[in-house]
């Protein structure tokens, strides 16, 4: 897959990882700054534009996780990531509440700073790409807006503000998943989804709408059009799998959020996260051995 080339701020105060990390990215063209301390990150935020931040929690007598709210607030588009050798459900909550866009324990592998880098290097390329679609719609047609004036947004925001919020924004999110405003397009899917043959499954699924484990195909069919817009029941589906007999749990994919999250809803799951093929092939092969 091509690397979009990004403008890198590392900050640890570890000589050692600050030198993993250049050298891992630069492989990929990336242009990397690294800094050992909050003050020298913010100096150097202030003379050049970053597009992703790799930052370490504990950064001797300072902390890094007042360092995202800093960073975002001169550069909104930053993406964060937060590496700490500290890793548990309340950091990584905090760190997401803050602004981080993931969350990756160490010790890492240079190949998931490589996929996450990765996928914010997608991201980045997408918001550019709108923002200049945005401009040039702007030029064409300068009575179109993309901002939201939705009144009553605009007051729950204000509302928000003087109750003491810190920070209340709009989300530019791409649908309104899990939400009653889906609604509409259930009713356009229903149609499609009744052309498509369903059979009962081979393995237990649970579906986070009902936070059921279903078998027939007439009710799988429900639960998907449903989940587009009931709130996905994330507690009671772990708690779920815990009740149906399950002793372990992978996690797929980068970061390692959900896997702090389970291990506070069920902690009798063994949580174990593989964040790229290889790892998700060698727990294969090793549970394979394990019941031979």
């Amino acid at each position: 897959m091509a690397t979009t080339p990004l403008n890198i701020l590392v900050v640890d105060d570890e000589p050692h990882i600050r030198k993993t990390l250049t050298v891992c990215l630069e492989t990929r063209a990336h242009r990397v700054t690294a800094v050992g301390s909050a003050q020298d990150a913010q100096a150097e935020a202030a003379l050049k534009v970053f597009d992703l931040a790799f930052i370490d929690l504990r950064l001797g007598t300072e902390s890094g996780m007042d360092l995202i709210s800093v960073l975002l607030a001169a550069s909104p588009w930053l993406k964060i990531v937060v590496i700490t050798a500290y890793a548990s459900i309340d950091t990584a909550v905090e760190a997401i509440r803050r602004g981080a866009f993931d969350y990756i324990p160490k010790p890492f592998k240079p190949d998931q700073v490589l996929l996450v880098s990765e996928r914010i290097g997608a991201v980045r390329a997408m918001e550019q790409r709108i923002a200049g679609l945005q401009e040039e719609l702007e030029r064409l047609h300068p009575e179109i807006t993309f901002q939201s004036s939705h009144p009553g947004m605009q007051r729950a925001i204000e509302l928000a503000k003087t109750r003491g919020a810190k920070r209340a924004v709009l989300l530019p999110m791409s649908a309104p998943s899990h939400c009653s405003l889906m609604r509409p397009a259930a009713e356009r899917l229903q149609p499609r989804l009744a052309q498509v043959m369903l059979r009962k499954p081979t393995l237990r699924v649970i579906n986070n709408v009902d936070a059921a484990i279903e078998q027939d195909p007439e009710r799988i069919r429900s639960a998907l059009l449903r989940q587009l817009y009931n709130p996905v029941r994330w507690v009671e589906s772990v708690t779920m799998l815990a009740r149906a007999g399950v002793e372990q749990v992978v996690e797929c994919g980068p970061g390692g959020v959900l896997t702090a999250l389970i291990k506070r809803i069920a902690p009798e799951l063994r949580v174990v996260a593989a964040r790229d093929a290889a790892e998700l092939q060698e727990l294969a092969d090793n549970s394979r051995r394990a019941a031979s």
